[in-house]
């Protein structure tokens, strides 16, 4: 072969036979968000359950503060971790059945 012969681009022809990959939720992704908004909820409930008891008391260092900033942005975070794929599972659940429903309807 010469070397100045040109050859076939590998990364187009692995481009072309790839498949696009749809902008889709997986199930992986919404297990990863599931689980982890409910590790950080469960972290904000631990971290959270003294302070009721340390407000009564007066006792406030800025290690506590820190620790309450930490339990809002877990609770926060956490939540809206569980939010997102709730509002997406029923998304894809209503989506689905309208597929089914119109592959119904057509034959």
């Amino acid at each position: 072969m010469d070397e100045l012969e040109k050859k076939p681009d590998a990364t187009q022809e692995a481009a072309e036979k790839k498949p696009e990959r749809k902008n889709d939720f997986d199930n992986r992704r919404k297990l990863m968000y599931a689980l982890c908004g409910g590790y950080l909820i469960y972290l904000a409930i631990k971290m959270g359950r003294d302070y009721p008891g340390l407000a009564a008391s007066g006792v406030w260092s800025s290690e506590r503060i820190a620790a309450l900033c930490g339990t809002i942005a877990f609770s926060i975070i956490g939540a809206a971790l569980l939010v997102i794929v709730a509002v997406r599972s029923v998304r894809e659940w209503k989506q689905s059945e309208k597929n089914e429903r119109e592959e119904h309807t057509n034959e």
